[in-house]
């Protein structure tokens, strides 16, 4: 996951005072950086935030799931741009790879979980890149896709918006990849110029990461790559990396690939359930009968 700033109002706390100060016919002339940041606090303590509609920020969001980035369009105060399943693609220019939870790792059953897990978004790009060589159209192909797949998008809220967007999707209860999303747009937010109008959020993230003794945002690696790095690696280098020599059942089938490959799916699937009638291993690779 990678959050950029775009673009953002220029000298945005200066717009903001001088909007808000209309109410009281007052001006902050010579202009007095202090007395702004000053201003700017008091607003957000008296819950005067309509002022800070008159600035916005633009965020490229890449690398995230299609679940968080179902819960990231709600913010129906947002404006947003994403990537079309419709006109473009999945493939490795399009960012093709996938997130995998990083809960996964940790649970009691996580390499036989991540093993079937990873699994299971190869077959649905194999099926979906199968539809698309059979004439299928993307935006039906597309249903193939499980959330788990990448997604890029570009969003633009005002600052009173970010403000509750960051409030929502930093609090504990929030979802993981969303948090990151949030604490990442949270550091770029905090800066010379916009801090004032975020620095009391950024007090709040502060004091919940010393009490817990830890950031919000869970930075779980998973054998040394993030999440998003895991799911964007080529086939080959997963499978050394997944701990699946005691999770891999390889079962001998009685005819040749090719054969199996012709047979009726019936068929195939009948000889699988009898080499496979008591074997409870999660993952089975096959072992071909050898052409005489």
């Amino acid at each position: 996951m990678k959050v950029t700033l775009i673009s953002h109002t220029p000298d945005p706390q200066r717009l903001i005072e001088t909007c808000a100060r209309i109410s009281y016919e007052s001006k902050n002339e010579p202009f007095d950086p202090k007395v702004n940041s000053e201003f700017i606090r008091k607003l957000i303590k008296n819950g005067h935030e309509s002022p800070l509609e008159h600035a916005s920020a633009t965020f490229l969001i890449d690398g995230i799931s299609r679940a968080c980035s179902h819960q990231i369009v709600r913010h129906r105060l947002a404006s947003f741009s994403q990537r079309s399943d419709r006109y473009t693609k999945y493939d490795a220019e399009n960012g093709a790879g996938f997130v995998l939870p990083t809960k996964l790792h940790s649970a009691s059953m996580g390499d036989a979980l991540m093993i079937q897990y990873t699994e299971h978004m190869e077959k649905s790009y194999a099926l979906y890149r199968a539809m698309l060589a059979e004439g299928v159209p993307p935006e039906d192909a597309r249903f193939a896709m499980p959330q788990g797949y990448q997604t890029s998008l570009y969003m633009t809220a005002n600052f009173r918006e970010w403000r509750h967007f960051l409030k929502l999707r930093l609090d504990s209860h929030a979802q993981w990849e969303i948090r990151a999303v949030a604490l990442e747009i949270l550091r770029h937010l905090c800066v010379d110029g916009m801090y004032d109008c975020f620095a009391d959020i950024q007090a709040e993230f502060d004091s919940e990461a010393s009490t817990n003794g830890r950031e919000p945002a869970d930075d779980t690696r998973i054998f040394g790559h993030t999440s998003e790095e895991f799911g964007k690696l080529p086939k080959d280098a997963r499978d050394d990396l997944l701990p699946k020599a005691s999770l891999v059942q390889e079962i001998e089938l009685p005819c040749t690939k090719e054969e199996f490959e012709a047979m009726p799916r019936d068929e195939a699937d009948r000889i699988i359930r009898d080499a496979t009638c008591h074997i409870a291993y999660p993952v089975l690779r096959y072992r071909f009968k050898e052409e005489k």
